[in-house]
């Protein structure tokens, strides 16, 4: 009988929580998200506003999609999801945006070179691994998005080594939101010192944005693409979040080449990503495009288990790079 009390006590609170999830989608998180790119695509209709050109890529809205499977009853998120680091997102997404008539007017366009000391030690004082500075083109803005400026100011942050070996998990789930939320907080401060010195500012979200980062994070040379897309620093290999503040500084110090390079060379040979993604989502042979992009990744494939099973990061937690063995392995394969 104590048995039978016990089934049907954690059967009514798993109700509970899956009626109070289902009302924090339908009337919360999906209303707000709908809301909110609106908000993104108002951006265009600022004067001097970077636009989309004919080269952008569409932007394949995540959040929605994976609410929307949510809603469904599929994906990971109608077993659990961390709802704390959910609405500090959705507050800083808004943030990022309502904040921009904040800009001072007209807003300085040079900043002296210890200026930009600061602004380094003040982005990592905030958890922030990698700054980069990117000249921003509109191919990188997504079609029907905007962007306020054209100098970027690239920021990374480290995905922590010990829960990303548990992908895909609850736990390797949770530990992503959080740096994708810790993140975004850091953007929109960062936009606030801008503005406090005279400078404008427009901060990007690591989840979503408007514009397309992992090109710019190349740019800016804090580290060059894999196979699976992502940013490989020589600190954290792919186990990075990267965001983006744009701002009306123009003498932004900008770096020429890009050092890590080489590592294209690396994935050709190594592929362990694409042979360990279960979906088989990861390309052997990429697919070029007439406008010149290259697809590495299946989507199709990628996001339907993505969204199952926690987010997935397989590719992060497999690749070579994700140990930290970066002079290591660039010594014993161009040696």
């Amino acid at each position: 009988m104590e048995n039978l009390y016990n089934q049907a006590r954690v059967g009514y609170i798993m109700g509970v929580k899956n009626s109070v999830r289902t009302v924090l989608i339908e009337k919360l998180a999906l209303p707000f998200m709908n809301r909110f790119l609106k908000f993104e695509k108002d951006v265009a209709r600022w004067p001097e506003a970077i636009l989309s050109g004919p080269k952008s890529p569409a932007r394949f809205n995540i959040p929605q999609e994976a609410l929307k499977r949510a809603q469904r009853g599929e994906g990971f998120m109608k077993r659990g999801y961390p709802v704390n680091f959910m609405l500090s997102i959705m507050r800083n997404m808004r943030k990022s945006v309502r904040s921009l008539v904040k800009n001072p007017q007209p807003s300085r366009k040079t900043a002296p070179s210890e200026f930009f000391e600061d602004l380094i030690d003040y982005a990592k004082s905030l958890g922030v691994s990698h700054v980069g500075f990117a000249k921003l083109s509109s191919k990188h803005v997504f079609q029907e998005m905007a962007v306020l400026y054209g100098n970027a100011i690239i920021l990374a942050m480290e995905m922590d080594k010990e829960r990303m070996d548990k992908a895909p998990s609850f736990e390797t789930m949770t530990m992503i939101m959080d740096t994708y939320d810790r993140l975004g907080i850091a953007s929109n401060k960062i936009a606030e010192f801008l503005r406090e010195h005279g400078f404008g500012a427009h901060a990007g979200h690591p989840l979503g944005g408007m514009a397309l980062y992992p090109p710019l994070g190349q740019m800016s040379g804090i580290g060059f693409h894999g196979r699976h897309g992502l940013i490989i620093t020589p600190e954290f290999g792919p186990r990075n979040r990267l965001t983006a503040v744009f701002t009306s500084i123009e003498n932004l110090p900008y770096q020429e080449g890009n050092e890590h390079e080489w590592i294209r060379e690396f994935c050709e040979s190594c592929k362990i990503c694409v042979k360990m993604c279960p979906p088989k989502a990861i390309l052997r042979t990429p697919i070029p495009h007439k406008d010149g992009k290259i697809t590495y990744v299946d989507r199709t494939k990628c996001f339907p288990y993505f969204a199952d099973f926690y987010g997935c990061s397989v590719c992060i937690r497999v690749c070579p790079f994700s140990g930290g063995n970066y002079s290591k392995i660039k010594k014993h394969f161009i040696s």
